[in-house]
C-alpha cells in the first residue's frame, strides 16, 4: 500500500526528494568555518534584522532592533512574531529562521500539488509545475535567506486558490467568508505587498456582488495593520514601517511630468528583471487564448490567472523586484501554477507526446510556434535557477566576511558605544553597540529627513552629534544622492571583500566621527 501511494504521488515525491537533497548540498557548500560565529552565515543582511528584532521583543517585550526602544522596521509582522515565539521557547538561535523556511518551502509544495491534483492536472504537468516552483522561482535561494517569503509565498497561493474557488461559486458559504478572512489577514501580515491581490480580489467580489466577502476580507486585513500603525503612530514613527515608507514607489502628484514619469519608471526598471516580466506575459497570452476560445471568464483557472495578473502590475507599479530573487518570489509562485493550470485546460488529454503528435497533426506551425516559445519561457526561468541556486554560497561566504566581521569587530572594541551605519542587521544580532542608521530603516530621525527630502551631509553631522556617535561603518556610494558624507568625519581605514555578489558593495569605510577616534 505504501509503495502504491508513494507510485501514485510520484510527482510530489520526487519533488520533496530533490527539495530536501538539494538543501542539504547548499547548506552544506555555505558552511564557513569560524571559532566566534555560527558555521552558517545567512546570505542577506536583512536576515538578521528580523532576528534581532524577534530576540529583543522575546526577551524584554520590546519591538526593536535592539532593547533601547520601539522601532518599526519589519516589513512581516508575521514572521518576526513567529521567530520571537520560537525565540521564546527555544531561545535565539540561527537554525531556527532556516528550519521555517525549509518547512514553508516544503509546505508549499503540498499546496501546489494539492490544487493542481484536484484540478485534474496530469501527473506530468504537475511535475513540471513543482519542479519549476524548485529551480524556476526559484525557491532555494528564498529558503536560505531565512525571511518571510517562503510563507508569504505559501499563504498568497493558498488565498488565490481560496478566492478563486468562492468567486466560481454562486451560493454564498459563512464558513469560507471566514476563512478568506483569516487568510487576508494572515497575508498582509508577511508581507504588505499583499494589499496588491488583495485589491484584485476585491474588485472580483464586487463583481459578483458577494458584498460579505469582500467586507470581511477587507476589514480582517486592514485590522493588524491598523492596530500596529497605531502603536507604531503613538511612539513617534510612520504608521507604516520604514522599509515600506522609504522603499515604496508612489508616483509624485506635483505635475503632470513626474505623475506620468512615475507611472512609467517602474516598467522601465522592472526590463532588469526579464524572466518575471516573461511569466507576466504568458499568463497573459494564456488568459487571452482562454477568452478567445470562449471558455467563459468566471471558470477558476481564468479568475486565478486574473488575481496573478492584476497583482503584478500593482507590485511593478508601487513596489520592487529582485534583491536576491525574494521580493517576486510569491508572484513567480503564483505565475507559474497559473501557467501549468491554464496550459493543461488548453491541451488535449493525453501524455506529452501523444498531446504533440495530436497538435502537431492538426497545426504544424502552431505547433511549432508554441513549442518555440515553451522552449524560451524554459531556457529562461532554468537560467534564472540555475544563477541562484550557485549563488548562495557565494552570497553567504560575502555577508561572513564582510556584516559579519563588522559586528565582531564593534562588539570587541565598541561595547555599548554610540555608532553609525547603514547595513544594520548583523551589527545589531552580533554586539550590543548602539547605532545611529544613516539609511533610515531602524532610525526614525533619519527616515523623517529622508521623506522631508532636507538629508545631507550637515543633517548627518548634527544627528550623529545628537547622539554622541563616535565611529560610521559605511558604504561611501550609498550617500552620493544626498551630497556625500559630512566633511568633518575623517576617513580612517577600509574593509574590501572579494568576489561580491550580494553585499551592498564590496568595500566598506571606518570614519572617525568623534575627532577623538
Amino acid at each position: 500500500m505504501k509503495a502504491g501511494w508513494i507510485r501514485k504521488h510520484w510527482p510530489l515525491n520526487v519533488a520533496l526528494a530533490l527539495l530536501i537533497i538539494l538543501f542539504f548540498i547548499i547548506y552544506f557548500s555555505s558552511l564557513t568555518p569560524s571559532p566566534n560565529l555560527s558555521k552558517f552565515t545567512f546570505p542577506l543582511d536583512d536576515s538578521y534584522i528580523h532576528m534581532s528584532i524577534a530576540r529583543s521583543f522575546s526577551q524584554t517585550g520590546i519591538w526593536g532592533i535592539s532593547p533601547d526602544g520601539f522601532s518599526s522596521l519589519s516589513s512581516s509582522l508575521l514572521w518576526t512574531l513567529m521567530l520571537s515565539f520560537f525565540f521564546l521557547i527555544l531561545g535565539a538561535h540561527v537554525s531556527i529562521p532556516l528550519v521555517l523556511g525549509l518547512a514553508a518551502g516544503i509546505l508549499l509544495l503540498f499546496r501546489a500539488y494539492r490544487i493542481l491534483k484536484r484540478n485534474q492536472v496530469r501527473s506530468w504537468l504537475i511535475f513540471l509545475g513543482l519542479f519549476s516552483l524548485l529551480v524556476l522561482v526559484p525557491l532555494f535561494p528564498i529558503i536560505f535567506t531565512g525571511l518571510e517569503h517562503t510563507l508569504h509565498a505559501l499563504l498568497i497561493l493558498i488565498f488565490a486558490d481560496t478566492a478563486s474557488r468562492i468567486l466560481v461559486q454562486k451560493e454564498k458559504n459563512i464558513s469560507e467568508i471566514w476563512l478568506l478572512s483569516l487568510l487576508a489577514a494572515a497575508a498582509v501580515m508577511a508581507r504588505y505587498e499583499s494589499v496588491f491581490i488583495l485589491c484584485g480580489a476585491g474588485l472580483l467580489f464586487l463583481c459578483r456582488k458577494k458584498w460579505q466577502h469582500f467586507l470581511g476580507m477587507i476589514f480582517a486585513a486592514a485590522l493588524p495593520l491598523v492596530i500596529f500603525g497605531m502603536i507604531s503612530l503613538s511612539q513617534g514613527w510612520f504608521f507604516f514601517p520604514n522599509s515600506v515608507v522609504l522603499k515604496g514607489r508612489i508616483p509624485e502628484l506635483n505635475s503632470l511630468t513626474e505623475f506620468v514619469n512615475g507611472l512609467f519608471k517602474p516598467w522601465g526598471l522592472a526590463l532588469k528583471n526579464p524572466q518575471a516580466l516573461l511569466v507576466i506575459f504568458s499568463a497573459a497570452l494564456l488568459l487571452f487564448l482562454q477568452i478567445h476560445k470562449k471558455r467563459g471568464f468566471w471558470k477558476y483557472s481564468a479568475i486565478l490567472n486574473t488575481l496573478f495578473l492584476s497583482t503584478a502590475v500593482l507590485h511593478i507599479q508601487f513596489a520592487k523586484l529582485g534583491w536576491f530573487y525574494r521580493y517576486e518570489a510569491y508572484l513567480m509562485v503564483l505565475g507559474l501554477i497559473v501557467i501549468i493550470q491554464t496550459v493543461h485546460e488548453l491541451l488535449p488529454p493525453g501524455s506529452l507526446s501523444e498531446v504533440w503528435q495530436k497538435q502537431w497533426k492538426q497545426s504544424p506551425a502552431r505547433s511549432l510556434e508554441a513549442g518555440i516559445f515553451a522552449l524560451i519561457l524554459i531556457t529562461a526561468l532554468a537560467f534564472r535557477g540555475a544563477c541562484a541556486i550557485g549563488i548562495i554560497p557565494a552570497a553567504c561566504k560575502n555577508i561572513h566576511e564582510q556584516q559579519c566581521q563588522m559586528g565582531l569587530f564593534l562588539r570587541e572594541y565598541y561595547s555599548q558605544e554610540n555608532i553609525a551605519a547603514n547595513d544594520i542587521g548583523a551589527i545589531h544580532w552580533l554586539s550590543d553597540a548602539r547605532c545611529l542608521d544613516l539609511w533610515g530603516l531602524s532610525s526614525i530621525e533619519v527616515a523623517q529627513a529622508r521623506r522631508r527630502q532636507q538629508y545631507h551631509p550637515q543633517s548627518m553631522h548634527e544627528l550623529a552629534a545628537s547622539r554622541q556617535v563616535k565611529i560610521a561603518i559605511l558604504y561611501d556610494h550609498w550617500f552620493y544622492e544626498f551630497g556625500g558624507l559630512p566633511p568633518q568625519w575623517v576617513k580612517v581605514a577600509q574593509w574590501q571583500i572579494s568576489n561580491n555578489v550580494v553585499c551592498g558593495g564590496d568595500t566598506v569605510t571606518f570614519y572617525a566621527v568623534d575627532p577623538q577616534e
